[in-house]
């Protein structure tokens, strides 16, 4: 659902989260300097979120929002 950053093309300080591939592209272009994409995440369902740049309710919203997709994963939904 949500890890410390482990490809060296992620900045430090970075979450990996799991999110679905629109959402992630709208989070991305809403907001750069929050979230972003390297690369080796680019075939994954996730997004990186620099943790400077988030607050604490956001960080909420948004493991609550990859729990609901990791447990609709769970029932089928194909990614």
């Amino acid at each position: 659902m949500a890890c410390i950053e482990v490809n060296k093309a992620a900045e430090p300080n970075s979450l990996m989260i799991r999110i679905d591939f629109d959402q992630r592209d709208a989070m991305i272009e809403d907001a750069p300097q929050k979230y972003y994409l390297k690369d080796h995440y680019a075939s994954y369902p996730a997004v990186l979120v620099r943790l400077s740049h988030i607050t604490e309710a956001e960080l909420r919203d948004l493991l609550n929002a990859s729990w609901r997709f990791v447990t609709s994963m769970k029932k089928g939904k194909k990614f």
